[in-house]
C-alpha cells in the first residue's frame, strides 16, 4: 500500500515539475511573449523548491512526515490548478514558483517516509520504481497534451486530477513514521506502527502484541540490535541502531528492557504515583527533543562539511548539480522540436528514462551504489 502511494505521489510531482515541456508554447502563445520569457515557466518553479527544501525537511523533522507531506501536497494541488487559471503571466509565474515549493514537500516527504520503512537492500528497486512513474508521466503529459491540442491551454487543468487523487490518498492511507515516533519519544506509537507492518506482512515475531505494547522500550531495542539491518553489515543503519540506544538512554530513560525506573532528582519522587511519573517521562523527552530539534537544521549542515565528510559532501553536491542541469537542459529543450513533432518528443523522453531506471536497479545490486 505505502508503495502504491508513493508511486502515486511520484507521478504528480512528474507531471508538475515536468510541465513546461508542454506549457510553455502555449503560454507564449496565449500571453503573446517571447520563447526565452515562457521559459520562466520552469525557472521559478525549481526557485519555490530550493526553498522548500530546509523548511519542509525542519517541518518532517518537527512536525512528522505524515502531516508535512499531506500539507506540501495540498500545496501543490492548489497551486498547480491555479496556473491554468492566471489573468496575468506574472501570476502565472508566482503559482508555479509556489507549486514547486509544495512539490519539494511532497517529493523529498514521501521519498524519506518510504526508505524509513523500507528494508536497505530493497532501496534501489524501490527507488527504481518511484523514478518509473516519475518518468511515466511524461506519457500522461505527452498524451493529455495531444488530445487538447486544439482547445484553450487552461484546458489543460485536468494535468491535476492525478495531484488531486493524491491528495486524497495520502489524506485517508499515509502512515507516520516509525523513527519520527522513535526520536520524538512516544515509543508506545513506533512500536504499533511496526506491528502492524508485521501483522500486514504475516511476520512471526515471537512475542504478542501486548507484550510489546506494555514495554516498548525492550522490544524496540532488541529489534536494533538483533533484527536490524546493521547486524548484516549495513554501515547505515549501524549508526541507525546506536541512534536507537542513545534514545533509550536520553530520551526516555524510565523505558529500560528490565522494567526500571531512571533515578530521580529528588528523594520525594520515589512516592510518586504510576501516572504521575509517566508525566515527567513524557515532559523529559518533549523537552530534550524540543532542544535538539533548535540546532538540528544548523548542525546537521555543519556535520555534512566537517572534516571527515567534507569531500564527500562536495563530491555528491557537484554530481547531483551536474545531473539535474543536464537531464532538465534536454528535457526543457522543447523549443529545438518542432510543434508537430512535440508531444511524440516528450512520450520519447520517457521511453528512454524508464528502461535506464530499470538497468540502474540492476547494477546496484550487482555492482554497488558507488560503482553505478
Amino acid at each position: 500500500r505505502l508503495l502504491a502511494l508513493a508511486a502515486a505521489a511520484f507521478l504528480s510531482c512528474g507531471v508538475n515539475m515536468l510541465l513546461p515541456e508542454i506549457l510553455k508554447p502555449r503560454v507564449a502563445d496565449a500571453f503573446a511573449i517571447s520563447d526565452v520569457k515562457a521559459e520562466l515557466t520552469g525557472s521559478v518553479f525549481f526557485i519555490g523548491y530550493i526553498v522548500g527544501l530546509p523548511l519542509w525537511g525542519v517541518l518532517n523533522d518537527t512536525r512528522g512526515r505524515r502531516p508535512a507531506t499531506i500539507v506540501a501536497c495540498a500545496v501543490m494541488t492548489l497551486f498547480g490548478a491555479l496556473v491554468f487559471a492566471a489573468p496575468t503571466y506574472a501570476l502565472l509565474l508566482v503559482f508555479r514558483a509556489i507549486a514547486g515549493f509544495g512539490t519539494c514537500g511532497v517529493f523529498n516527504g514521501v521519498l524519506v517516509l518510504v526508505m524509513e520503512y523500507v528494508d536497505s537492500h530493497k532501496r534501489a528497486l524501490c527507488k527504481a520504481v518511484f523514478a518509473c512513474f516519475w518518468s511515466g508521466s511524461l506519457f500522461l503529459l505527452a498524451a493529455v497534451g495531444y488530445l487538447l491540442r486544439n482547445v484553450s491551454w487552461r484546458a489543460l487543468l485536468v494535468l491535476q486530477l492525478p495531484s488531486f487523487l493524491t491528495l486524497l490518498l495520502l489524506s485517508a492511507l499515509l502512515p507516520e513514521s516509525p523513527r519520527f515516533h522513535l526520536v520524538t519519544g512516544a515509543l508506545a506509537k513506533a512500536i504499533s506502527l511496526l506491528l502492524d507492518v508485521a501483522a500486514a506482512n504475516k511476520a512471526e515475531l515471537g512475542f504478542s502484541r501486548n507484550e510489546a505494547l506494555a514495554n516498548p522500550s525492550r522490544f524496540l531495542l532488541a529489534a536494533s540490535g538483533a533484527s536490524n539491518p546493521a547486524a548484516h553489515g549495513d554501515d547505515g543503519d549501524k549508526d541507525g541502531a546506536e541512534e536507537l540506544r542513545e534514545l533509550d538512554s536520553a530520551a526516555v530513560p524510565s523505558l529500560t528492557p528490565t522494567g526500571e525506573t531512571c533515578a530521580s532528582s529528588s528523594d520525594d519522587d520515589n512516592h510518586v504515583d504510576d501516572g504521575q511519573k509517566k508525566h515527567e517521562i513524557h515532559r523529559r523527552s518533549r523537552a530534550r527533543v524540543k532542544r535538539d530539534k533548535t540546532m538540528g537544521l544548523v548542525e546537521t549542515v555543519l556535520a555534512l562539511f566537517s572534516r571527515d565528510v567534507r569531500v564527500v559532501t562536495a563530491v555528491v553536491c557537484y554530481a547531483h548539480f551536474v545531473d539535474t542541469m543536464l537531464y532538465y537542459t534536454v528535457a526543457f529543450a522543447t523549443s529545438l522540436v518542432n510543434t508537430e513533432k512535440l508531444y511524440l518528443a516528450v512520450a520519447l523522453g520517457a521511453v528512454v528514462e524508464i528502461p535506464a531506471h530499470l538497468l540502474m536497479f540492476v547494477c546496484a545490486n550487482l555492482f554497488g551504489r558507488r560503482a553505478t
